[in-house]
């Protein structure tokens, strides 16, 4: 069928069910990712009328309709009619089984939050054939929390007459799930394989699906593809960069800071330093956190304290969310690439080494190992210049601290390498031939997956998992992800049991004999 004469369903998760979780989608910008994937329908022929400015117009004009929200959804205009008549006709084909539970848990359809009159009103729009629309809640004045990952909750009228009405009213020919995750592969029924009275299939009908989906969650990817025949199409996860330190931690390190410098200049004001320190750790919980106990001398509580300030300020964080179809730029670029080389990849050697490690060994830092060390410890290695002056480096941490602002500095090209470093280049000319332009790709290919699922075309698979965690064979994403890494089939634990098993085996069958 021509682009321009196909219909397609975009819908949008809500969870829980209020208004300003609209569009929620794990580690995903989605309502800017969802423009992105309307401009791409649009550039290859779909019929997308008037789209909206930007993502947040987007949610705007979905939440001045009807929504998940029974407050005052009567009072809200828009959405879409789907005949009450035209739904029970749906309802009767239904297997005997699915109609009975249906009715025994929510009663007759016309009794639903969603009907007005004789017709449902559902949460969505059209843009030109393309529909846009919010996945419905599981169920009415219950937990949305709890009631979300229920295998035994079926789902109400309402939520089958917003299916309904994209097979037979609308006529979608493919639905996109937009961002982990949905509600429908989590409705009762069997865990695969599903027969017509399980609630997806019945639900949802032999509808094509693609499903973007973060790359680092295979388990609830793979529950979608069985459940809800989901052709993934695995986006990045959000940006990374270090937590530092902000508001009452950066107070709390720079008093911290100041104690140790007057330890050795000004001993007068370590006891009002002392107080000041321990007060605001109390004041903010901080103490709880890094398990300082009613009886620790202060020295033990400012020791558990600056330990615990390190660990937090080199924490890796989110530095917002990805958007489908975009790579990061900029400074989250340099940022995700010294993240995605921080720990070691591969067999660890070579390019495949932990940037910051290689670092520590080419300045001189023999035996010291910056993902593994006691942050809060005095530092006594030595002090490279190219590592900044001397003030303020006391600790273990502050040694990492300055690795990781080399390591990013180098990575965004602001300064170079000295030739001697040999083992951080290595690692440096790894990230320019094959990590940064994984990355890079990973937008477009989001966008060329989503298309090319869409043409009824093979979807490339690949393997999932946390490229942070040195999983940088995901990359680049828009792939097909699997939960099994068929190259690791069988793991050597299961190797080990299989041959245990059989040499069991084999001896029953010798004592037998």
């Amino acid at each position: 069928m021509p682009a321009a004469k196909r219909s397609v369903a975009l819908v949008l998760a809500n969870y829980p069910n209020r208004d300003g979780r609209l569009g929620n989608g794990v580690g995903l910008d989605t309502p800017a990712g969802t423009m992105n994937v309307l401009r791409a329908l649009q550039a290859e022929g779909y019929d997308c009328g008037d789209l909206p400015a930007d993502g947040q117009a987007l949610i705007e004009r979905l939440a001045a309709g009807p929504t998940n929200d029974l407050t005052d959804r009567a009072k809200r205009p828009g959405g879409e009619t789907y005949e009450l008549a035209r739904y029970r006709r749906f309802f009767a084909k239904l297997p005997p089984a699915a109609r009975e539970a249906i009715t025994e848990r929510w009663g007759d359809a016309a009794e639903d939050p969603f009907v007005e009159g004789e017709n449902f009103r559902l949460a969505a729009f059209r843009l030109g054939k393309v529909v846009i629309g919010l996945q419905p809640a599981r169920g009415y004045n219950i937990d949305p929390v709890a009631s979300y990952h229920d295998p035994d909750l079926v789902p109400p009228h309402g939520y089958l007459a917003f299916y309904a009405w994209l097979r037979e009213t609308a006529g979608v020919q493919a639905v996109i799930h937009m961002g982990k995750h949905g509600n429908m592969e989590w409705l009762p029924g069997k865990a695969l394989a599903l027969s017509e009275a399980c609630f997806p299939e019945a639900v949802f009908g032999p509808l094509p699906h693609l499903y973007p989906f973060i790359v680092n969650d295979p388990g609830e990817g793979t529950q979608a593809k069985r459940r809800a025949q989901a052709v993934i199409v695995d986006h990045l996860t959000p940006p990374l960069t270090r937590a530092e330190s902000y508001g009452p931690l950066a107070e709390l390190e720079r008093l911290v800071d100041e104690y140790y410098d007057a330890a050795g200049l000004d001993p007068r004001r370590l006891k009002v330093l002392r107080e000041d320190i321990l007060a605001l750790s109390a004041q903010s919980g901080l103490d709880k956190d890094c398990g300082i106990a009613v009886g620790d001398d202060p020295e033990t509580a400012l020791g558990k304290l600056d330990n615990h300030l390190c660990e937090l300020k080199e924490m890796q964080i989110r530095d917002g969310l990805h958007v489908f179809g975009e790579a990061p730029g900029g400074q989250q670029m340099t940022d995700l690439l010294v993240a995605l080389t921080r720990v070691p990849r591969g067999r660890g050697q070579g390019g495949d080494a932990s940037l910051i490690r290689a670092l520590a060994a080419d300045l001189g830092m023999a035996g010291f190992d910056p993902l593994d060390c006691v942050m809060g410890e005095p530092w006594s290695g030595p002090r490279p210049a190219v590592l900044g002056d001397a003030k303020g480096w006391r600790t273990q941490g502050d040694t990492v601290e300055r690795l990781e602002i080399l390591a990013q500095a180098l990575v965004a090209g602001a300064r170079d390498a000295d030739p001697a470093w040999t083992r951080a280049a290595a690692v440096l000319d790894s990230i320019a031939g094959q990590v940064r332009p994984a990355v890079a790709a990973s937008g477009e290919a989001e966008i060329a997956g989503l298309l090319t699922g869409l043409n009824g075309r093979f979807v490339e698979p690949g393997s999932s998992g946390a490229p942070t965690r040195g999983r940088l064979d995901v990359l680049p994403t828009g792939r097909n992800f699997y939960s099994v890494d068929t190259r690791t089939v069988p793991t050597p634990a299961a190797w080990q049991l299989g041959w245990a098993s059989a040499e069991r085996l084999l001896l029953r069958h010798r004592q037998e004999e």
